[in-house]
């Protein structure tokens, strides 16, 4: 998957490093909790991200993330590996590009 720059009003281009923070850490909490299988924790997590991400643009998150949610949400193990891994790519994208 190609990941893309956010599609972000003019107005909200200053805050996106913040931005970028939050949802950083958000990840870091997501990795402990799929670490322990807390599916409770991951889906809050996921909604907590899923909040903010298309207001900003980050369109690519808010369907990655998605998946993951969903995948949360069916128990689907292995459906949350795939997902995780792609989003911790994406991360790593994010911190290339907006850090």
């Amino acid at each position: 998957m190609k990941f893309e720059r956010a599609k972000t009003d003019y107005e909200l281009v200053g805050l996106l490093p913040d931005f970028v923070k939050y949802t950083i850490s958000d990840f870091e909490k997501l990795t402990f909790a799929y670490g322990v299988n807390d599916y409770v924790s991951m889906r809050q997590i996921c909604h907590t991200i899923l909040g903010s991400a298309r207001s900003y643009g980050f369109t690519q998150m808010d369907q990655i993330v998605h998946k993951i949610k969903d995948a949360v949400v069916e128990r689907d193990n292995q459906g949350i590996k795939v997902w995780y891994i792609v989003f911790s790519k994406y991360v790593e994208f994010l911190k290339k590009e907006y850090l």
